[in-house]
């Protein structure tokens, strides 16, 4: 951003602004590879913070991409409010966030919000110069997009949040980051999806065009790595319907709640007890054989607990 193609800069134009309909100008902080960028966007947008980020310290010098600890630690450092969120430069939010945001405020002491995208496509034919009819439309045209891309994160400012140095722009380093926050915080995990619109503007292909993989991205690779170097496989239960608890229901009109999830993977249960000093026996039994397997189960923690 500033972006030379046009309706991706119209797709950047709609994301700011949907921001600022939200909170003012000055609460909303944007990252630029370098400070040309950031001056341009003072120029169309005088009150708004940015960022360039240095170099010599957040760049990978091969794949020349930031990395994600340095997004995080300045984001933290700079920010004016109680809470942050993190979104993509083509996230449009819509006014259900903030209220979504303030309803848990006022339960939790700390939280971890995440929630699914809902993907709305962007023709080149088209015109999306008005960003409110543009949030219009997209509110009735688009579909909830896989629990397993996050692009929605919000948290308060003074939450230890530990964040590796993956690249930006890649996969992993969203599904790390939130089964760090399942299986090794207490920090409450909470999907706000259904009580929020999150609105992705993705671009429609072009005839024969096929969508990169995530795998073959620049960077890839790197990332991958990095996920299994730190955490092994535990990255595979950092998707949203993982969370331990669901905002459903209007927050704007009081009519939201907090319920369990009842969806949740027995995994995370098995691996928040399971470590190097303590394990857990999973016993599959048939019908009818309930006397014999209780007794089994009486010797077993007799002779091993």
């Amino acid at each position: 951003m500033p972006n030379v193609d046009p309706i991706q800069h119209q797709i950047q134009t709609n994301a700011i602004w949907s921001w600022s309909q939200l909170l003012p100008m000055e609460n909303i902080l944007l990252f630029f590879d370098d400070e040309k960028s950031c001056s341009f966007m003072r120029t169309l947008y005088q009150e708004i913070s940015c960022q360039s980020l240095p170099l010599s310290k957040c760049f990978h010098s091969t794949y020349h991409r930031p990395y994600m600890n340095c997004v995080f630690d300045l984001a933290q450092r700079n920010i004016k409010t109680a809470i942050l969120v993190f979104v993509n430069g083509d996230i449009i939010l819509h006014n259900s966030v903030p209220h979504a945001i303030s309803f848990v405020n006022t339960h939790f002491r700390e939280f971890f919000l995440i929630g699914c995208r809902r993907d709305y496509v962007i023709s080149r034919t088209l015109d999306y110069s008005d960003p409110a009819n543009t949030l219009r439309d997209a509110l009735n045209n688009s579909r909830i997009n896989s629990t397993a891309d996050i692009d929605f994160i919000a948290f308060k400012t003074d939450t230890p949040i530990y964040m590796a140095p993956f690249l930006v722009g890649v996969y992993r380093w969203d599904n790390w980051l939130l089964s760090e926050m399942l299986l090794r915080t207490n920090i409450t995990v909470i999907d706000v999806t259904q009580s929020t619109f999150i609105i992705h503007q993705k671009l429609k292909e072009l005839d024969g065009q096929k969508p990169l993989h995530h795998s073959s991205r620049i960077g890839a690779v790197y990332n991958d790595e990095l996920t299994k170097n730190i955490s092994g496989t535990d990255y595979k239960v950092g998707f949203i319907n993982n969370a331990p608890q669901i905002l459903s229901g209007d927050c704007q009109k009081s009519q939201c709640e907090l319920k369990d999830n009842l969806l949740q993977s027995e995994v995370i249960l098995l691996k928040q007890r399971a470590n190097a000093q303590k394990y857990i026996a999973v016993l599959a039994i048939n019908r009818g054989q309930m006397p014999l397997v209780w007794n089994w189960v009486s010797v077993f923690t007799f002779v091993y607990m």
